[in-house]
């Protein structure tokens, strides 16, 4: 049988792909994958250990971060307040909502205006973003629509379109 050029390519192609294969099933077995790269040779056992090595961390509470399929949460060493003792948020002026509408922000960062009667019980995750700050710049209190919600004026969409740089 002769052998023509494509049957010598095709082999060769075979075996390069079977040998990458091979050779990449024993390079995860040993760990020898895990020293390429910048990436530590060190288990991640730990949210701190996983945050010190560089991995994406969640902004959650508590954050959270993965590595290598793994997800390890931070722990709080600080009590979280259950939702009926939570302190009511206070608005930029120091005053506890619109008494006179009874709507307040409610929420972990304040930025959802809720009936007062209701605002212990919501729970969010807790993070922040920039556009958070310009929920100062506008009232949580009651609408035309006869619901609680953010006044929007000028001031506070411009803000919101273009939020300040988080320090």
């Amino acid at each position: 049988m002769k052998f023509t050029f494509l049957h010598v390519t095709v082999a060769a192609v075979l075996c390069l792909a079977v040998g990458a294969v091979i050779g990449y099933a024993i390079g995860f077995d040993t760990g020898w994958s895990a020293r390429l790269g910048d990436r530590p040779t060190q288990r991640i056992t730990s949210f701190e250990e996983c945050a010190a090595a560089g991995n994406p961390v969640m902004e959650s509470y508590p954050r959270q971060c993965r590595a290598d399929g793994q997800l390890f949460v931070e722990e709080i060493d600080e009590p979280i307040i259950p939702p009926d003792d939570r302190p009511m948020p206070v608005e930029p002026d120091g005053s506890i909502g619109d008494g006179a509408t009874g709507c307040v922000p409610a929420g972990c960062s304040g930025t959802i205006c809720a009936e007062l009667s209701e605002a212990a019980n919501i729970v969010t995750t807790c993070e922040y973003r920039a556009e958070y700050a310009c929920y100062g710049l506008t009232k949580c209190e009651r609408q035309a629509t006869g619901r609680c919600g953010w006044t929007q004026t000028a001031e506070f969409a411009s803000c919101l379109s273009s939020p300040p740089p988080i320090e």
